[in-house]
């Protein structure tokens, strides 16, 4: 009954492990032997018994890059911890780049030696290519909104500079017709130098609207409170259509 009951067990745990595709692996650290359930030897596409697993040969299959980083972790788990997870790659027989993760923990002898270290490992490949694409698809993103603001700017720059260059010339012209208006002038002549002024005006107007709007794009808008005479700002605007 007991060796029913625990031929059972270990048949859940493999129908668990296999439906979480992780594997199961034990390291003895005294004889330096390292057993593997077949689902390891999946993991590492490696064919079972091929040759002998121990520690050192397991981190030579390790990316290069990541076995000193793996080495380290395991080094503290047996020296001053009692688990160890970590996260590596390894290149296949297709050279196919695949990220594991491993997760283990140590079993001590009575006086604290390290004995064994026994853990679980499954395959977080698909899990890093997701990260990996968000991590583009963010950095596309921050790139698009930087060049989206830069343009911005360089357009608030634009508008800004090209009014003030608009609105020299254009004072000028308001200027020369106050002083034509102080000369000798017929009636008519009058009127047109008046309605040369009044469309000066309501241009320069134009001009300091669109520098408004360069600030409002780069925050420095600010409001002001004018008095200004209704009857003849109406007068104005009419003339001008008329």
């Amino acid at each position: 009954n007991i060796h029913h009951t625990l031929q059972e067990s270990q048949e859940r745990l493999n129908l668990a492990l296999a439906s979480a595709q992780a594997g199961t692996w034990s390291w003895d650290i005294q004889k330096n032997v390292v057993l593997w359930d077949d689902y390891m030897y999946h993991l590492f596409d490696l064919k079972k018994n091929a040759y002998v697993l121990n520690y050192d040969s397991i981190i030579r299959v390790i990316y290069l890059d990541d076995r000193e980083r793996v080495r380290n972790h395991i080094n503290t788990a047996l020296e001053r911890q009692n688990e160890c997870e970590v996260e590596f790659r390894i290149a296949r027989k297709n050279n196919d780049i695949h990220y594991l993760s491993m997760r283990g923990k140590v079993y001590r002898h009575e006086n604290g030696e390290p004995l064994r270290l026994t853990g679980i490992c499954w395959d977080i490949t698909d899990r890093k290519e997701a990260e990996a694409e968000l991590h583009r698809a963010k950095e596309t993103a921050e790139k698009m909104a930087k060049q989206a603001e830069e343009a911005n700017a360089a357009k608030s720059t634009f508008l800004a500079a090209m009014s003030h260059e608009i609105r020299t010339p254009l004072n000028g012209v308001i200027g020369m017709t106050e002083l034509l208006s102080g000369t000798s002038l017929t009636p008519e002549q009058k009127e047109y130098v008046t309605s040369i002024h009044i469309s000066g005006e309501a241009l320069l107007t134009i001009i300091n609207d669109i520098l408004d709007f360069s600030k409002i794009e780069s925050e420095h808008m600010e409001l002001e409170y004018i008095n200004f005479n209704l009857k003849k700002l109406v007068s104005n605007t009419v003339n001008i259509f008329r």
